[in-house]
């Protein structure tokens, strides 16, 4: 009996010259196409899982590793776009997630943004991976820009959630698709494409996590180009692109065939700063052929690109060049960061005349026990007056509302008496009973009250 030791870069038990364990999960219907590229090419050495909720995509996929979800809820027939649904796959699904994100050190994660089970299983399973200690990248696809708003507002809304708690974030638009040369025969050749890059992406971001190089490329200038944002300030952050030679072609040939990738279009060498090159060859690349390949590539490379440089052994590679060049975003585009609006120019003051200069006799004041004595004075005084007065006058002045202060002028109200309204009640449509009879006794409309008929006006 043949028995099987995991000793490899993905088993358990790990080694020198492999020493960490990487898992690779394709989540949803695009994630399950971009792993097959990579099965398809014959790298099957990977820990590749794919999981979703469409029986009939997992069975198309000739990965190994699947994880059918919410097999109640949708019955093995997908969530369809629909985000609730998912939601719900994602609840009643947390065993079968934490399984899949056990047992190793970092995750790379594939999906695409804006669907169904993308969009709402990549914030828990990413929860997941990091409650069980690993570390998470994930690369994701943003849909069409004529899809629709509410698959775009999904989209962005998981994109700011992953940015938030993943480790590193890689984000291709879909609308580059649109301008591909290769998108002539149809439009599942396009698609192609995007999962040959997205594989190629995941293949050399396996390759940096897991082996040792000649030239060193580690998590952190993984983490350092594609971890730098928080939410929403660059939807679309990597470019990628691979090609693969013989030796005799030389370094020429390979920078070329790179250089004419689908990806690397004008537009690009504007919006990207950084990039990420992997040279892989056989164990018999010498450092002189390392140089040349850079030395031609940093030649069709704008100036100011910053470039990050790694060189690995492959006995996959014997006799062959295979150069992976991954381009990123990390300066916020302008109008991006939160500025403060830029304050309105002041006018210019205008100075005024001088004002002419008025002399104002100073007011005598009066202090307060002085005020005081007077009030008293003149309290003493009106009542003596009408102590004295005869007994016509005080019913006169009782009488009138408004009596005449000292001095023949007239003083504030004492009482003031509203005007009382009176309402008329003028006849007014009868309602459901306008096309019935009137009741009509002894010339009276009875139909009618009584303060109508009479015409008498209430007071309120």
């Amino acid at each position: 009996m043949i028995e099987i030791k995991q000793d490899g870069p993905f088993g358990y038990p790990k080694s020198e010259s492999q020493p960490a364990r990487v898992r690779i999960i394709g989540l949803g219907q695009t994630g399950v196409n971009a792993l097959d590229q990579i099965v398809i090419h014959g790298h099957e050495t990977h820990d590749l899982w794919t999981i979703d909720t469409d029986q009939q995509a997992l069975d198309g996929s000739v990965v190994k590793e699947k994880i059918l979800l919410g097999s109640e809820l949708t019955h093995g027939m997908g969530c369809g776009g629909d985000a609730e649904l998912a939601e719900e796959v994602a609840e009643v699904s947390e065993s079968q997630l934490s399984y899949a994100v056990s047992g190793c050190d970092y995750v790379i994660v594939a999906l695409g943004l804006g669907g169904g089970t993308g969009t709402a299983l990549a914030p828990d399973l990413v929860k997941l991976a990091q409650k069980e200690g690993a570390k998470v990248i994930v690369l994701a696809t943003l849909p069409f820009s004529f899809e629709g708003r509410r698959r775009q507002e999904q989209a962005q809304q998981t994109l700011k959630e992953l940015r938030s708690r993943c480790d590193a974030v890689l984000v291709f638009a879909n609308d580059r698709l649109v301008g591909l040369a290769q998108q002539t025969p149809n439009i599942r050749h396009s698609f192609h494409v995007l999962n040959q890059v997205m594989a190629q992406t995941i293949e050399t971001l396996a390759q940096v996590l897991c082996k040792r190089a000649l030239i060193q490329l580690t998590f952190a200038d993984v983490r350092s180009l594609f971890g730098r944002y928080t939410g929403l300030e660059a939807l679309e952050n990597c470019w990628a692109g691979a090609q693969e030679v013989d030796i005799a072609e030389g370094p020429e040939a390979l920078v070329q065939g790179l250089m004419a990738g689908p990806f690397f279009s004008s537009p690009v060498w504007e919006e990207a700063d950084h990039a990420m090159v992997c040279l892989t060859g056989g164990h018999d690349l010498s450092l002189a052929e390392v140089q040349g390949v850079l030395g031609k590539l940093q030649q069709q490379l704008p100036p100011h690109f910053t470039i990050a440089t790694g060189a690995n052994l492959d006995e996959n590679c014997e006799g062959k060049l295979r150069l992976t060049l991954l381009l990123a975003k990390t300066k916020l585009p302008a109008g991006a960061a939160a500025t403060e609006a830029p304050a309105k120019p002041r006018k210019k003051s205008v100075p005024r005349p001088p004002e002419p200069e008025v002399e104002v006799e100073p007011e005598t004041v009066m202090e307060e026990p002085a005020i005081a004595e007077m009030e008293e004075e003149l309290m003493l005084e009106e009542e003596e007056e009408v102590s004295n007065a005869p007994a016509d006058a005080l019913e006169a002045l009782m009488s009138d509302p408004n009596p005449p202060a000292k001095g023949g002028k007239s003083g504030k109200p004492r009482k003031h008496l509203a005007k009382q309204e009176e309402l008329p009640f003028e006849a007014s449509n009868r309602g459901r009973f306008e096309k019935s009879l009137e009741t009509i006794y002894r010339g009276e409309n009875l139909d009618q009250p009584t303060f109508r008929r009479r015409r008498l006006q209430i007071r309120l």
